[in-house]
C-alpha cells in the first residue's frame, strides 16, 4: 500500500524495509524477514494487491487497487523498489469494493499507512465469492503417483500452492515442467531404459523414448493411427512447454510472462499427461 498517487500504474513504488512485512502473521515474517534470492522468488511467484492508501479517497467509486504480480525486486540501502503488473482479467478495484472485502483480506488497521503486508489468504477465493472475477471450471487434478521422487513431489506440492492461493498459473509453468520431467526420467530409469538416472535428457526425448521403447507404452486398441499421431502431438505440447519454461515463465528473469489462462491451459494439459503415463504404467 502507497500514498503516492500514481505510482502503481506508473510500474511500481519504493517502499522503506522497516514497513516490510507490517501487518503480517509473526510466522509468516519470520519466514520471510531477510531478503535472500530465495524469499525475493517467492515474492514474485505469489499474487499480489497494490493499493493506495484509502484516505486519499473519497469518492467510493474511485479506483484504489489493482491485482497482479511483483516482477522485480531491487534493494537499495533501507529501501526496496517493488516493479508491478497488473493482471488484465481482474478489473481494478474501487474503494467500495475494497471496504468490502477487507475482513475476508485479513487488513484491519493499514489502510491509511505505507506498508509492505504479506497475508495468507486465497486471493482468487475471495475474488470469486466478491463476484470480481467469474466462477471457473476446476482445473484437472493431478495423479496420485506410485513412483516418484523428492523433487517431483516437491515441484507438484509447489504447483498446487501456486494454483491453490492466487492467479500463480504462471509460476506454475516452471514446477510443472520439473515435475514431468523428473517423473519421465524416473520412469525410463526403473525400465532400464536409461543406465543411469540422466537430469541431462531433455523432456521431449524422455517422453518419446517411453513411447517407443517401453513395453506398457505400446498400443494395440482400434484406429491405431489417429491415437499415434495424438500421442505425437503430446511430443509437440512438451516442446512447447520446454520452450515457455525458459523463455516465458518465472524461471527466469524474463520481460514477458505467459497470460494466466494460457499458463493454466498448459499446466492441465501436462497434468492430464501425468495421468495417462500413470495409468499406461499400472496398466496389466
Amino acid at each position: 500500500m502507497d500514498r503516492r498517487s500514481g505510482c502503481w500504474e506508473a510500474g511500481g513504488a519504493t517502499v522503506s524495509l522497516g514497513r516490510y512485512l507490517e501487518y503480517t502473521d509473526d510466522a509468516i515474517a519470520a519466514r520471510l524477514s531477510e531478503m535472500t534470492p530465495e524469499v525475493i522468488e517467492q515474492l514474485q511467484g505469489w499474487p499480489a494487491l497494490f493499493a493506495y492508501e484509502f484516505s486519499e479517497y473519497d469518492d467510493h467509486n474511485s479506483v484504489v487497487a489493482w491485482v497482479g504480480r511483483i516482477t522485480s525486486i531491487q534493494i537499495r540501502g533501507s529501501s526496496a523498489r517493488i516493479g508491478c503488473e497488473f493482471d488484465p482479467s481482474v478489473p481494478p478495484l474501487t474503494l467500495r469494493k475494497m471496504l468490502a472485502m477487507l475482513w475476508e483480506l485479513d487488513i484491519e488497521y493499514e489502510t491509511d499507512r505505507t506498508h509492505w503486508a504479506v497475508k495468507d489468504i486465497d486471493l482468487e477465493a475471495v475474488l470469486r465469492s466478491k463476484g470480481i472475477i467469474g466462477t471457473l471450471p476446476a482445473p484437472v487434478s493431478t495423479p496420485q503417483l506410485a513412483i516418484t521422487s523428492e523433487t517431483v513431489e516437491r515441484a507438484l506440492s509447489e504447483v498446487e500452492h501456486l494454483v491453490k492461493t492466487g492467479r500463480g498459473a504462471a509460476s506454475a509453468l516452471d514446477r510443472i515442467h520439473t515435475a514431468l520431467h523428473g517423473y519421465l526420467i524416473q520412469l525410463c530409469v526403473d525400465a532400464s531404459l536409461l543406465p543411469v538416472q540422466d537430469e541431462q535428457l531433455s523432456l521431449t526425448a524422455a517422453f518419446k523414448k517411453l513411447r517407443e521403447d517401453h513395453p506398457k507404452f505400446s498400443y494395440a486398441g482400434p484406429r491405431p493411427g489417429e491415437v499415434t499421431s495424438a500421442l505425437k502431438a503430446s511430443s509437440s505440447i512438451i516442446e512447447v512447454l520446454n520452450t515457455l519454461r525458459n523463455n516465458a515463465s518465472m524461471a527466469h528473469p524474463n520481460s514477458a510472462i505467459v497470460p494466466e489462462p494460457e499458463a493454466m491451459y498448459l499446466i492441465n494439459l501436462a497434468r492430464s499427461l501425468l495421468h495417462y503415463v500413470e495409468m499406461k504404467r499400472t496398466t496389466n
